[in-house]
């Protein structure tokens, strides 16, 4: 029922074993850390107050261009053959959900300030990726602008190569929370801006085990 998988690290002697589940025993252990408020362990003050209401429905298929201010803000995006999805304007696609279905060589980018930011300090707000190309190999999660990721969750269901994770700007992923499917591999994770991993951590969905992304971002140096 559990198959061994080794989630790849630049130095073998920092490699670390997670067990796998399908698919769906991912998602509930993630629902059971919403409903007992899994949260940071670091306190968070929000830099917008923006509340949503219905969170609008957005479909797409390829690539996915949010470029006007605000534009896919409460949105509930989907997906579908993932290249790009771009956030690319000050508070676009704040607030919002994403389903994302990833080809090979997929990237987010959330390069607007508050891009893809979580503003609402009573709710989670999740992308969600699974990579569905044929080499499961996608270019990554390019947190660029100034608090663009803050408070984001970002879930992998599905195996995945992450060429990179970069949080480029200042606070870009302040209180983000990476949570990483046993099957997932990384070659590189980036903590380059002002402040930009505070309070950001990674967990394995499989046994718990804690990083600060700054810890974690060391293990490739």
């Amino acid at each position: 029922f559990f198959t061994y998988h080794t989630l790849n690290f630049p130095d073998p002697s920092q490699e670390l074993a997670f067990v796998s589940q399908q698919n769906m025993q991912l998602f509930l252990v993630w629902m059971w850390m919403q409903i007992m408020h899994f949260t940071p362990r670091y306190s968070f003050v929000s830099s917008s107050s923006q509340i949503c209401g219905k969170l609008d429905a957005f479909t797409a298929s390829g690539v996915m261009k949010c470029d006007d201010v605000e534009e896919c803000d409460c949105a509930s995006i989907t997906l579908n053959d993932g290249i790009l999805l771009n956030c690319d304007n000050e508070r676009s696609c704040q607030n919002s959900d994403a389903f994302i279905y990833a080809l090979d060589d997929f990237q987010v980018e959330c390069a607007g300030l508050q891009s893809c930011q979580n503003s609402i300090l009573t709710k989670s707000k999740t992308f969600t990726i699974s990579c569905v190309g044929e080499e499961g190999k996608i270019k990554g999660i390019k947190c660029g602008g100034k608090y663009s990721c803050e408070r984001l969750t970002f879930l992998t269901s599905a195996p995945c190569q992450f060429e990179k994770i970069e949080c480029d700007d200042a606070y870009s992923c302040k209180n983000t929370a990476f949570y990483i499917s046993s099957m997932a591999s990384i070659g590189e994770f980036k903590c380059n801006g002002s402040n930009a991993c505070d309070g950001c951590y990674v967990l394995a969905l499989d046994d718990g085990k804690f990083f600060t992304c700054e810890e974690f971002a060391a293990l490739f140096n």
